[in-house]
């Protein structure tokens, strides 16, 4: 059996690191976004403000003399004097008030971010060299820069805007703020990881999730799952030559970059691996047992308990496996 996996021992330079890495936090910002209960009632509320601040005047000083129109002001103050400044309607409408002092900026910004993403998706489309169904594949850095710093710029704005009058509020962004700063941090050792290059704190940022249970998922414990498994498998292939990745991944790993198959020292590291795959057979089939698991894992369909008991098996014959593996098992086993 060969590992496979689409991009691994590449890509190595700096711009093709960056779509991978700009890739890959897209995705699970994405998927944080559509899965954390906390992130979807930010969303939820900021459409209500926008859509309150889109299609209401805000103050009755706002209003031309003698109307009678309905305006985010006159709402609110029936609100605290039915219900309390301190309801959840009651701060939606605050809320709305300050979104309206603030929309042209925010419209501003919207349509900068707005153009910027265009801009990145016309000049992918005039390149592709394949179906543009995977234009999020091939973001380009320097573009995806700024419309990341547009975007950022946006949402710090509207975060002014729905917690300037509702403190409470703010620790829901504070929690996405700090949930993304995780998530980027795994998406660069990801980066390490695929290009094998050293990981420095792939446990350090499991053990920080391990500690927060609200950030605990599926998704992102699967992830995490398949990185510290397949810092084991490199290990493996490097200290043992077995053949579990590609050809051109395994001599990245073990150091390789012979090009021609007559060379002398190819030859040479051929017979050495011959002979260390013989030496340790036992030990090449355990190691594809733990590729199976990996692939289980990163096809998100597998039971976490069962998964356990196969690896402690294999410890015996292979390595010791990092006790944070069966952590974020045991933890997945819950979800």
């Amino acid at each position: 059996m060969v590992f496979e996996w689409d991009g691994w021992g590449e890509p190595t330079d700096v711009s093709e690191l960056r779509k991978f890495k700009n890739h890959t936090f897209e995705l699970l910002r994405k998927y944080a976004r559509e899965h954390y209960p906390t992130l979807k009632k930010i969303k939820e509320r900021e459409y209500e403000v926008e859509g309150l601040a889109t299609r209401h005047i805000a103050k009755e000083t706002d209003l031309p003399e003698g109307s009678l129109r309905y305006t985010l002001e006159r709402a609110y103050n029936k609100i605290c004097e039915e219900q309390g400044g301190h309801t959840k309607r009651a701060k939606i409408f605050r809320a709305s008030m300050a979104w309206s002092e603030k929309r042209a900026k925010i419209d501003e910004l919207k349509q900068k971010a707005e153009e910027i993403l265009y801009y990145s998706a016309r000049h992918y489309y005039s390149i592709a060299p394949y179906p543009v169904y995977r234009l999020n594949i091939e973001i380009d850095p320097w573009v995806y820069r700024e419309e990341y710093e547009a975007r950022t710029s946006l949402e710090h704005t509207i975060r002014d805007v729905m917690t300037e009058h509702n403190d409470d509020w703010d620790k829901d962004y504070k929690f996405r703020e700090d949930l993304e700063n995780f998530l980027s941090a795994i998406t660069t050792e990801r980066c390490c990881i695929r290009g094998i290059f050293e990981s420095s704190s792939l446990y350090k940022n499991i053990n920080i999730y391990l500690k927060i249970p609200s950030w605990h998922s599926p998704g992102i414990t699967d992830f995490l799952l398949a990185d510290i498994i397949d810092t084991h498998l490199i290990e493996l292939e490097r200290g043992f030559m077995l053949g579990l990745f590609p050809a051109r991944v395994a001599d990245k790993i073990t150091g390789s970059d012979s090009d021609s198959p007559f060379d002398s020292p190819t030859l040479k590291l051929l017979e050495k691996l011959y002979k260390k795959i013989a030496r340790y057979s036992r030990l090449a089939k355990a190691a594809r047992k733990i590729v199976v698991i990996r692939d289980e894992i990163a096809s998100e369909t597998y039971h976490a308990k069962t998964l356990i008991e196969r690896l402690k098996k294999l410890e015996e014959q292979v390595m010791e496996m990092h006790s944070f593996t069966y952590a974020l098992l045991e933890l997945r086993a819950k979800q």
